[in-house]
């Protein structure tokens, strides 16, 4: 048996992409062909790689998650590994000190990630016909003739939540008495015979292409694939649980249903019909051996438009989820406008785009007072339109709106100096109980010096930062700072090529607005963005009761 390499965490075949898995597990495009090596939180140094990409670092994790979204909260703690969570029958006050603490978490948090399959390894330990781990040899292996079936699974399984998976494998060369099957198997599957011959295993036959399922009686299917180019894949569908095989990029019809919700391996064998038989020679694509024959990203995305389509015609906001009167109304009309306008402004007027949000409440004024007058002229009332929900602007506005705006010009400037001297004028208390945004700041700081090529300035700078975080035990400090100075060794272009300017600063400024509401005893979090927090975590918990429907949902990338 050959030694397995160390398998890439980071590693998705491409129509994944589209899943709820990918989301849960912060892959993106990058993982597709090449793993993404991250080493602490670089999000506000480079560029920001989607909600998941980077992992929480913070040392004051907190022993409990118990919030007021119960459940979702030990379902984190689950999959962390880290401490048990708090009886949610009587869930622990959350204090100000760590709203945001909490809140990081739940953008930030580290995750194991499930591994996918990458290569085959025997059923039985002395049997050894792999050439290079995806590709299986019966013409030059060692098994001397001895063995009439040699079978292989893959070194992991299909991981809950993807909805769809796929593989294919090529047939290289395959003689007349012998025959390729393949198909997918149960952790418990004995497989001393290919799979669909032995129980809890289902399996596609080369010879005369017939399917066998759990050691069933064969029927026939499709064609032969016994030619040398022949390129078989297997496609299992969990949301309908079943199965279907494709020939040379043409899908075939449906082989298997009632697939159990068992973790399933991709499984494939080479059945010798004579002890003389040279065998065959096959070689598997899990994904990551180049793009897959059949177009499967199209198939996931036709089981995602239905997904869809069946949600737009589930049932509406019941009228009972309304807070007043004048909600209710609306909802019972099936009008959402009031809703929707109102969870955009909150949005706008909480991260401080207080001109966007101003634009949009002249819009929706003016929108009104076009349809009571009938005309397009006239001036804008600027009152809140009543069938539309919004309340006075100035309720939107809170009193420091206008100072943390311009707190946010002067970091999205680069003008680091500037935004942390208005923070300490206006909130003095910030960086004593949020010292890793201070220090972030100042790392930032560094790198606006060296992108205005201020050399001599950023290395004495730099020096500083190194004398005054020389003792801090945190490891992500550490880390930080080595990546912060390894940037010394670019010159100007290179670090803004390194940088994704306009999103670390974006991405800097919504952590220090966070921890400025914080401060004052506010959410950290806008309504908005709780609904997208709350939507993600309930597609994860759903996938995890086995609702497979859910997993073809991606938040990311279907809605934003």
């Amino acid at each position: 048996m050959t030694d397995a390499k160390p398998h890439n965490p980071k590693w998705i075949p491409e129509y994944l992409l589209e899943t709820a898995f990918s989301e849960r597990y912060g892959y993106t495009e990058d993982d597709v062909a090449q793993a993404a090596s991250v080493s602490g939180d670089l999000s506000f140094l480079r560029g920001w790689n989607g909600p998941h990409k980077t992992r929480n670092t913070s040392t004051n994790t907190s022993t409990s998650t118990s919030t007021s979204n119960g459940n979702a909260g030990n379902a984190d703690n689950a999959d962390n590994g880290g401490a048990k969570a708090t009886d949610t029958s009587c869930p622990a006050p959350v204090s100000s000190a760590n709203m945001l603490e909490l809140h990081q978490q739940q953008d930030h948090k580290p995750i194991s990630l499930p591994k996918l399959p990458t290569m085959w390894i025997p059923a039985v330990d002395s049997i050894n016909c792999i050439r290079d781990e995806l590709e299986i040899d019966t013409e030059t292996g060692d098994d001397d003739g001895k063995d009439e079936n040699v079978v292989y699974k893959s070194d992991a399984p299909i991981p809950r939540g993807c909805g769809v998976y796929y593989y294919e494998v090529e047939i290289l060369s395959a003689s007349k008495d012998s025959a390729v099957c393949m198909g997918f198997c149960k952790t418990s599957a004995p497989l001393t015979k290919p799979p669909g011959f032995e129980t809890e295993s289902w399996g596609y036959h080369s010879d005369y292409g017939n399917v066998m399922c759990c050691q069933g009686t064969s029927k026939d299917y499709g064609p032969s694939f016994n030619q040398p180019g022949d390129v078989v894949g297997c496609c299992i569908n969990f949301k309908k649980r079943e199965a279907f095989f494709t020939k040379n990029g043409m899908p075939l019809t449906k082989a298997f249903s009632d697939l159990p919700s068992d973790p399933l391996y991709p499984a494939i064998g080479v059945k010798k019909k004579s002890t003389n038989s040279p065998g065959a020679r096959i070689k598997a694509n899990f994904g990551g051996s180049g793009p897959f024959v059949f177009d499967i990203k199209q198939y996931v995305l036709k089981q995602k438009h239905e997904t869809q389509k069946r949600i737009e015609s589930s049932t509406k906001v019941p009228a009972h989820a309304a807070r007043n009167a004048f909600q209710e109304k609306q909802l019972a009309q099936g009008n959402l406008n009031p809703l929707i306008n109102n969870l955009v402004m909150s949005y706008l007027t909480h991260v401080g785009y207080v001109d966007t949000a101003e634009a949009l409440y002249r819009d929706v004024c003016r929108d009104q007072d076009m349809q009571d007058e009938g005309t397009g002229g006239g001036d804008v009332s600027m009152e809140p339109p009543s069938d539309e929900g919004l309340k006075s602007l100035a309720s939107y506005l809170s009193p420091d709106i206008t100072i943390r705006h311009q707190i946010r010009g002067l970091i999205l400037s680069g003008d680091i100096d500037g935004a942390m001297a208005l923070v300490e004028e206006h909130y003095p208390t910030v960086f004593e109980s949020q010292d890793m945004v201070l220090f972030q700041l100042k790392c930032r700081k560094f790198v606006e010096l060296l992108q205005a090529n201020e050399v001599i300035e950023a290395v004495e700078y730099g020096r500083e930062l190194k004398m005054e975080y020389a003792n801090d035990p945190r490891p992500q400090v550490q880390d930080l700072l080595r990546h912060a100075f390894s940037l010394i060794a670019y010159d100007s272009d290179q670090v803004n090529e390194e940088l994704d300017t306009v999103k670390s600063r974006e991405e800097l400024w919504e952590q220090l607005s966070s921890a400025i509401l914080v401060a004052h005893g506010r959410s950290p979090v806008a309504p908005l963005k709780r609904i997208v927090q709350h939507t993600r975590q309930m597609i994860k918990v759903l996938g995890e009761s086995g609702n497979d429907t859910a997993s073809f949902l991606n938040v990311t990338r279907d809605f934003m």
